[in-house]
């Protein structure tokens, strides 16, 4: 469902016998979020939240068409048998009509699986306005989410003067190592002089600046987070509704017990063999006649 990148290769028959371990699943990466990197990798997270959020819908409306198909075959299967009999329902009318309530269980089921099926679609509606309330698309001709994107530029705002000190710091440090090696050669020193206060001055004023860049760093991070729990906590109710839309409640139990009482009393009074018995007891009194002696009689053509 989007969860992350890893991929699984070289999948095996699970019954064959092998010596090859499962590959260890890809770790995400640590956020650092002073890195060079950083802005991309949450503005990904983001953007990988929203395709588990996709992943879930397709979760819940797949289960849905599961149970709509179950029902439909029941229902099918419901209306071949009864059609069948209707057709063809023989001399035994007790008999037809106990075949003929073996049926409704199935009707009683259908029902159960359809109510599955509106209570999983009525979820996948749920998620889905959550999406659109919480997840914004860059554009038609754009991937990702608004979400992501302002805060990958919340996080450079917030470490781009940060990273432009830092990259200074670093080019004066180098340039003045590089004046220290020319002054051992005994070249200018007044340069290398010049270099280190510059350099000096730059390092000073990394204090200064550093309280307001961890602040604002801090601020883009704790909006990821706020972010990120808001929707694994929405994620946990959905997973809780749809064990409660999937699970054989005491109202399926009650409906099947009904169906199933019904059954099984119709079953226990049906006098299946009234019929057998009324027809062999009209057969046994039926007696051919014996013939009598018949004299030729001309006149009988």
């Amino acid at each position: 469902m989007g969860c992350n990148n890893s991929k699984v290769e070289n999948v095996e028959d699970p019954k064959a016998k092998s010596t090859k371990k499962a590959p260890e699943p890809e770790k995400p990466k640590e956020l650092n979020p002073y890195h060079p990197n950083a802005s991309k990798q949450i503005a990904q997270r983001v953007d990988n939240a929203e395709k588990f959020v996709d992943g879930l819908i397709k979760f819940l409306n797949t289960r849905a068409e599961i149970e709509a198909d179950y029902a439909k075959r029941l229902k099918s299967w419901e209306n071949q048998w009864n059609s069948n009999m209707a057709k063809h329902p023989g001399t035994n009318e007790e008999l037809a009509k106990v075949f003929r309530a073996l049926t409704t269980e199935a009707d009683a089921q259908a029902t159960i699986h359809k109510r599955r099926q509106a209570n999983l679609q009525t979820n996948a509606a749920k998620v889905t306005e959550w999406k659109a309330l919480n997840y914004h698309s860059k554009g038609l001709l754009s991937s990702g989410t608004k979400e992501g994107e302002e805060l990958e530029k919340m996080l450079q705002d917030a470490t781009g003067p940060w990273n432009e000190s830092i990259h200074k710091v670093t080019t004066l440090k180098n340039e003045y190592h590089s004046l220290c090696k020319s002054a051992i050669l005994a070249e200018s020193e007044a340069a290398r002089d010049a270099k280190l206060e510059e350099y000096e001055a730059a390092l000073a004023a990394l204090p200064a600046q550093h309280p307001e860049v961890c602040q604002k760093v801090k601020e883009a991070v704790e909006k990821l987070r706020a972010l990120e729990e808001k929707r694994l906590e929405f994620v946990k109710t959905i997973w809780n509704e749809y064990i409660k839309s999937v699970e054989f409640s005491q109202s399926d139990a009650d409906s099947l017990k009904e169906a199933y009482d019904t059954i099984n009393l119709m079953i226990v009074n049906a006098d299946i063999n009234k019929e057998i018995n009324e027809t062999t007891e009209k057969a046994n009194a039926i007696k051919p006649k014996i013939p009598q002696k018949e004299e030729f009689d001309p006149s009988k053509k």
